[in-house]
């Protein structure tokens, strides 16, 4: 995930950098925030459910 992050990040500012227009370099900025977010909010809601597995299950004894 980290390196989804970094990696998407790098390519975006490439597009960024070399926009032909505002209109299209704030179009790629939203655009990566909304990837950004999304990517999150996945991670996020794995964790949630990696951790009712491991807090509503009995260890071994």
């Amino acid at each position: 995930m980290i390196y989804c992050l970094f990696t998407g990040i790098g390519d975006s500012s490439d597009v960024i950098n070399d926009a032909a227009s505002d209109a299209e370099r704030i179009g790629a900025a939203i655009g990566t925030g909304l990837g950004m977010m999304m990517l999150g909010t996945i991670w996020v809601i794995g964790d949630i459910i990696i951790g009712m597995f491991v807090f509503l299950t009995r260890p071994k004894s």
